[in-house]
């Protein structure tokens, strides 16, 4: 830990951490510094207490308290009954101190903090004994769940399925690792086929025995800020006789500021006029919100406001209660509630300036707008969401975005429902790392919530208007409408490939003027004819061509005249890559930049479309002309037996044509995005195709290919398989002559099939078996402890933008490099924390995403 004072921000003394996890020094009363863009520079306001302390030695008592977590069981199916329902009983010198819920009919069952897995052990002496009792729960003889473990081992033994026990001693000398302990049957009636029970111990810490309710908590507790409230546990309520609008000193039209003036100058901005409020509304946010957890970069978004909003209060009087809510990887947060407004304006000093740490830099932005309804059973109805790829625009740019809204971007290209104006920035700490990261799969992220209401509001944004994962007759319907809207996609394809077939290509020069040049033409023969004269190399031609096609594609799509349907050219991004910067010139774009050029090439594509779909339509409709002359001629014409056919959309089918549908889409829509450079896998696939081409033309892959398979012939085919069948095979594979001579008499061929269950239990499996379920046992942990933190209502977030029709920016939207100024220092800064988890018994939150919230909390 390196302690620097920096001239530049005054006397303090700040921290810097020279590591991903921050010093337990800094611990959770620590906060952002306003207008840092370093990730690991925090202020430190106070000395403080390590969050997880290690007890001191000489505090006896609480060195004798060990945390125990009973992880799950395997092979408790006995000779008498498969069907189980086992439980746990801690004890220590026969006195019961834990007992554990029971895992309905389950032979290998988990437990998990929800079904009591942790349990603190008080160690008087390492020379005393833990046993841990293996019980089975289910129904015997008309009794269930025994109170006593006296009651239970009457029955026989029936009842007592094992026992395990632990000398206090190796409790003390444990670090929190998993270990497996062979349960030990109580007699002969109970025979366990190599059952063993998996445990995890280590010395208790005071966020354990806080965590467990032990003592009282002694840390701060986690404040939370508006932005998290996504519960709406404290709203701001609307005032009913607070009136809206009046008139000013000039006779102007005042409307009253919402959701409450700025308090630093309250006089001046309660009212204001309409061209006022749209004035402050642009001005530099003064209260930010830090989200998430990452250290890749920085995501800045503001709702500047929203307009034309559809009027979705029942009562005549109100109108639409907005307000926005923004998922981000673990992270979910919402903007004030702006109260009867279809023009709603966010100022500068409410809750709406959001920054996002990125642990991904593919991670999407799904912004959402809702109604809010008061009512305990009433859901906040929905107006409309969009979703934002951050990978389309450019780091160290201001962009001002104005949105149309639809019901469900997803499905439907249905008539907006008002439009959402937002700022956006992107900060990356280190952009070639950044893009470099972007190769790589991104993690997986989940967003848990404790309320029924919030569960809707996060599923919409996730999921849209209709839950597509469902099989219904809406979703199916959806799906088929989506297939068929590709047939317009289909025919400009085979459109130009005609036209590259007839070799019409021209190169623009200058700005009307083009001249022949059919350059893809001549890759296409020269590709052509050299792998019908060297067919050695087919896969690198094979490659070359993918390349070939995806650069021609990533070319023009890069220099599209509309700058919001422009992606990032190959180049560019490459670039990035290799020198660490971009050379590129700072993107700048004016409103109504390009929209007539752009809406001329859309009208060209689609009058290339209509012309491949009307010859397709023309050359099916002679061939079945033709048919129909053919038919008639033939006897088969005349139909001589009795049709019945009956097909019901509903009649059981429906799930598998929805899986049908549902996997055909994705699939169409992965591939559009591949092609249309979407995404950085783009990038990925065209410079891989590239160099595994380069290989296989200079390095002689071919060869080693010719080699393998004649090394394969000769080892499977040759003569030497008869002793292969004599040695091993036979023993199990009997010949046709043995068959038939079991057949004449008169005995039942019964197959004599290999030891697949010794091979199933040789080390090889056993270890993959054990690997798979400690992955079990992880996720069901994982899931147990996010629903006691979090909340019980889950939502995987897309780790892609999967959306039918992708939001585009509207032409009024701007960009300009950012010079640093116009954001302004923020007055206030609070952190939300994301919901990622570490650990290997209690699950917590890094430490590095505690901050101190007291002085930020309006």
């Amino acid at each position: 830990m390196e302690v620097v004072t920096l001239p530049r921000r005054g006397s303090s003394v700040y921290a810097r951490s020279n590591s991903d996890e921050l010093d337990d020094n800094i611990g959770p009363c620590t906060r952002i510094i306003p207008g840092s863009r370093m990730l690991d520079w925090f202020h430190i306001e106070k000395p403080v207490k390590q969050r997880d302390s290690v007890f001191l030695e000489t505090d006896t008592e609480t060195m004798t308290q060990v945390l125990l977590e009973i992880v799950g069981a395997m092979g408790l199916s006995t000779k008498l009954k498969v069907e189980i329902d086992p439980y746990c009983i801690v004890s220590k010198e026969e006195r019961e101190i834990h007992r554990t819920k029971k895992i309905v009919n389950d032979a290998n069952p988990i437990w998990t903090v929800e079904t009591n897995s942790l349990c603190v052990v008080e160690v008087s002496s390492p020379n005393d004994t833990l046993t841990i009792r293996l019980y089975d729960g289910s129904t015997i003889l008309g009794v269930t769940n025994l109170s006593s473990a006296i009651a239970v081992k009457s029955l026989n033994g029936m009842k007592l399925l094992g026992t395990v026990t632990l000398s206090c001693e190796e409790l003390l000398r444990g670090k929190g690792d998993r270990k497996e302990f062979v349960i030990k049957p109580e007699n002969s009636k109970v025979s366990m086929h190599k059952g063993v029970l998996a445990m995890r111990f280590r010395r208790a810490s005071r966020s354990d025995l806080e965590f467990l309710g032990k003592i009282p908590t002694q840390t701060a507790a986690e404040e939370t800020g508006l932005a998290s409230d996504i519960d709406f546990r404290n709203v701001l309520r609307n005032s009913f006789f607070q009136s809206a609008q009046r008139k000013g000193k000039m006779g102007e039209t005042l409307h009253r500021v919402k959701p409450f003036p700025d308090p630093d100058c309250i006089e001046e901005t309660t009212w204001m006029t309409v061209e006022s409020l749209q004035k402050e509304a642009l001005k530099p946010s003064t209260k930010w919100v830090s989200a998430g957890f990452g250290s890749m970069g920085v995501v800045h978004v503001e709702i500047i406001g929203a307009d034309n909003l559809p009027k979705l209060d029942i009562n005549l009087n109100d109108l639409t209660d907005p307000f926005v809510a923004i998922a981000f990887e673990d992270t979910i947060v919402r903007t004030d509630v702006i109260w009867d407004d279809l023009n709603p304006r966010w100022m500068p000093w409410s809750t709406r300036a959001f920054c996002f740490h990125v642990r991904h830099p593919t991670s999407i932005l799904q912004v959402g707008v809702f109604d809010f309804d008061d009512g305990p059973l009433d859901y906040f109805d929905p107006v409309g969401r969009i979703v934002i790829n951050t990978i389309n625009f450019d780091s160290d740019t201001t962009y001002l975005l104005k949105y149309n809204l639809h019901h469900d971007p997803r499905q439907a290209d249905d008539a907006p429902r008002g439009t959402l104006t937002i700022r956006l920035r992107i900060e990356w700490d280190d952009e070639s790392e950044a893009m470099k990261m972007s190769f790589i799969s991104p993690p997986r992220f989940i967003i848990n919530v404790e309320t029924d209401k919030a569960y809707q509001v996060l599923c919409y944004l996730t999921r849209g208007a209709v839950d597509m994962e469902k099989a219904s007759v809406a979703s199916v319907k959806l799906y088929a409408n989506e297939l068929i809207s590709y047939w317009k996609s289909y025919c400009y394809v085979l459109d130009v490939l005609f036209e590259v077939v007839l070799w019409r290509g021209r190169l623009t020069i200058g700005e009307n003027r083009t001249v022949w040049f059919p350059i893809h033409s001549l890759f296409l023969f020269t590709a052509t004819t050299i792998a019908i004269e060297r067919p050695t190399w087919v896969v690198p031609i094979f490659l070359y061509t993918i390349s070939w096609t995806m650069l021609s594609i990533n070319f023009y799509a890069s220099r599209h005249p509309y700058p919001w349907k422009r992606v990032k050219s190959c180049e560019q991004t490459n670039m990035v890559v290799l020198l660490g910067r971009s050379v590129h010139a700072p993107v700048k774009i004016s409103p109504n930049q390009g929209v007539r050029e752009g809406d001329m090439i859309d009208r060209l594509d689609d009058a290339k479309a209509k012309r491949m779909s009307a010859l397709i339509s023309g050359t099916l409709f002679f061939m079945v002309k033709i048919y129909g002359i053919y038919s008639k001629t033939s006897e088969t014409s005349q139909k001589i037996t009795t049709e019945k056919y009956h097909w019901s959309l509903l009649n059981g089918r429906l799930y598998y044509l929805h899986i049908l549908l549902k996997s055909l889409c994705t699939y169409i829509r992965i591939i559009r995005n591949l092609v249309n450079w979407k995404g950085y896998i783009s990038n990925k696939l065209t410079m891989n195709c590239v160099l595994l081409a380069t290989i296989w033309v200079v390095f002689p892959v071919h060869t080693f290919m010719l080699w393998m398979l004649r090394i394969l012939a000769w080892s499977f085919l040759g003569p030497w398989m008869k002793a292969v069948d004599v040695l091993y095979v036979h023993k199990w594979y009997k010949t046709k002559e043995e068959l038939l001579s079991e057949v004449d008499g008169g005995n039942d061929a019964v197959p004599n099939l290999p030891d697949f269950d010794a091979i199933i239990e040789s080390e090889i499996f056993l270890n993959m078996g054990k690997s798979g379920r400690i992955v079990a046992e992880n996720n069901l942990k994982l899931k147990a402890m996010r629903e006691k933190m979090f909340g019980k209502y889950s939502e995987r977030i897309p780790a892609s933008d999967s959306s039918r029709f992708p939001s585009v920016p509207l032409p009024e939207s701007t960009a300009e490099p950012y010079q640093g100024k116009s954001w302004g220092a923020p007055k206030f800064w609070y952190h939300v924390p994301g919901q990622r988890l570490t650990g290997n018994m209690i699950l917590e939150r890094s430490k590095d995403q505690y901050f101190d919230l007291s002085s930020s909390i309006v």
